[in-house]
Order: C-alpha cells, then structure tokens, then sequence
C-alpha cells in the first residue's frame, strides 16, 4: 500500500527497489486475497468480503471480539496472530512472546548502556544469542 511504510522509515521507492509493487490502498483491496495487517481493517470490511485478514486481533478481549462479530458479518474471514498457542514448539509465531522478547531486549540494552560492561549469552526455546560485544 502506498505509504505503508512511513512511520517505520521504509519509502514507497524502497519497496519498489526490493521487488514490491506499491499501489494505492483501493486497488491493494481489490487485487488481493490475502492482506497483513498490524491492526485489523475494521472500516474496509465492507470492501472485503471473501478476502482474508491475517492481523494482531486479541479476539480474547472486549474489543477483539467486536472486530470478530464485523469481520464475520462482512465476510471477512479473520486470523488472529494472538492466538497461536504459547508452547515452545509454536515459539517462532508467537506474537506475545515475541513482542516480549523484543521488549526484554530493548531493557537489556539500555541497561547495557548503564551498567557500561559485557553481558554473557543467553539460550532461549526460540535459539541461542551469542553475547554482545
């Protein structure tokens, strides 16, 4: 989608130099099947139907189930990347622990930055990180 990329640093060119096609919002609605979305596209359900949302949800709470109910009356058919199950096998998907991680690691960098010294290693279900230097 044009502009998708702005708040994360990534411009429109930058996507077209790696390979994507950058169109506008309506026509990424209307050519795909398929759509990634960090928040779910509640106000273009309308123009969804048959279409598949794959999009941080919460379905678990108040107002991920009223996303729910729209999508299922739209035709919307909705997976909620929140729901995969938070086992060890199933690590490598899962949003919360993933999101997790990435904020345990940004306390320890600036920790790192307080305490000025090294940090050992650390093993995790998801892989092995190997010490900062």
């Amino acid at each position: 989608e044009r502009g998708g990329g702005v708040y994360s640093g990534f411009s429109d060119e930058a996507y077209t130099q790696a390979g994507a096609i950058v169109a506008s919002r309506s026509e990424v609605l209307q050519k795909s099947q398929v759509l990634l979305s960090l928040e779910p596209p509640v106000r273009d359900f309308d123009r969804m139907r048959g279409k598949v949302v794959i999009s941080w949800v919460g379905r678990l709470q108040e107002t991920g189930q009223s996303i729910v109910v729209q999508a299922t009356r739209a035709g919307v058919t909705l997976v909620d990347v929140t729901a995969v199950p938070r086992i060890t096998i199933a690590q490598k998907l899962d949003v919360l622990s993933s999101q997790a991680k990435v904020a345990g690691h940004r306390a320890v960098i600036e920790a790192t930055h307080a305490f000025g010294r090294f940090h050992t290693a650390e093993i995790t279900a998801a892989g092995k990180y190997p010490p900062s230097q």
